[in-house]
């Protein structure tokens, strides 16, 4: 299957000047699809969002674009790619499980004075 307009085109890549963070965006048919965004702390990298539009679910992109942040980390020298993802969400702890991550614990995490329970999983690279 093919998940971008042709084989040689890449994901938009922003960067800051730090290289510390970065973004992935791919776009199919002039449209953008999803996203991930990672940034580099020392040694690993965390993989802060990874999103697929609902209707282009299914088709690769995902994994894809989750393949594209691994190589992105692993230029910047990374050696463990770090996510964290809601401790009910199934689909995305499988998506990650068969993706070669693995569940190493749970934690809290806030955002904007919200609470979540999390899984951080962990990848080695």
């Amino acid at each position: 299957k093919k998940i971008l307009n042709s084989r040689k085109q890449k994901p938009f890549h922003i960067r800051k000047p730090s290289n510390d963070y970065f973004a992935l965006v791919p776009i199919q048919n002039k449209t953008i699809v999803g996203f991930a965004v990672g940034r580099k702390k020392e040694k690993k990298g965390r993989l802060r969002a990874l999103y697929v539009k609902l209707a282009k679910t299914s088709q690769g992109i995902g994994t894809q674009l989750l393949q594209w942040t691994v190589k992105a980390f692993k230029k910047r020298n990374c050696t463990t790619v770090l996510v964290h993802v809601l401790f009910r969400n199934k689909p995305a702890i499988q998506f990650y499980e068969w993706n070669g991550f693995r569940k190493t614990k749970t934690k809290t995490v806030h955002v904007h004075r919200v609470s979540f329970k999390v899984w951080e999983m962990k990848k080695k690279l």
